[in-house]
């Protein structure tokens, strides 16, 4: 705790000023401890990090159930640079989703998605199963930057993940409404990958 303390009063010099919406559920100290520290690291540059900073704090605890971070930014001088309004982490199990998907099918394909965004889904099961898994993982994270998970209007089809050209989120309806009361401008920074046996995803809401 003092260490912690150490930190936000450097942050507070540096000109930043940092308020911590959450840190949930976790396997014990350590991990908060971690997923804090990446958080400090993120402050203390004043602009995005390498991504690696938060996963690699994250993945480094072994952990197999979702872990989130949501903090607010404020810089005390004017910059027209975006600023990180919210952040998530999630990681998903692909052998879960895989036996998810073989026992629902379309039937949870269409729990998560519209049509529209389940169109690019692979048809092979396999691919099929870790494009799910990157496309739950994201929206997981989504829900953990919102600060609200699945509650106060944010549904699962209100976050639309699109894997190709490359990882995007966009919000729509409760999502949306939550982004701009986070002071959102409703654009989204998304890493959307595999790790092992992991889908790995991560997502900031930009000012």
């Amino acid at each position: 705790m003092l260490e912690a303390a150490r930190r936000l009063r450097l942050a507070h010099e540096a000109g930043l000023q940092l308020r911590t919406v959450g840190l949930a559920r976790g396997h014990g100290l350590q991990r908060d401890l971690a997923l804090e520290d990446g958080i400090q690291r993120f402050v203390h540059r004043a602009h995005a990090p390498p991504a690696d900073d938060l996963l690699d704090a994250v993945l480094a605890d072994a952990l197999h159930v979702p872990a989130r971070a949501h903090c607010t930014l404020v810089l005390s001088s004017e910059t027209e640079a975006p600023v990180v309004v919210g952040l998530g982490v999630d990681l998903v199990e692909l052998a879960r989703v895989a036996q998810a998907l073989g026992r629902w099918g379309t039937r949870l394909v269409a729990k998560l998605m519209d049509e529209e965004e389940a169109a690019w889904l692979p048809e092979e099961a396999a691919a099929r199963a870790r494009a799910l898994a990157l496309a739950i993982a994201g929206k997981e994270a989504t829900s953990k930057a919102l600060g609200t998970g699945w509650s106060r209007g944010v549904r699962w089809r209100d976050v639309e993940v699109r894997l190709q050209p490359g990882p995007a989120v966009a919000l729509r309806g409760g999502a949306a409404a939550r982004a701009k009361a986070l002071g959102s401008s409703g654009r989204t920074w998304a890493r959307l990958e595999l790790r092992e046996e992991l889908a790995v995803g991560e997502v900031r809401l930009l000012s």
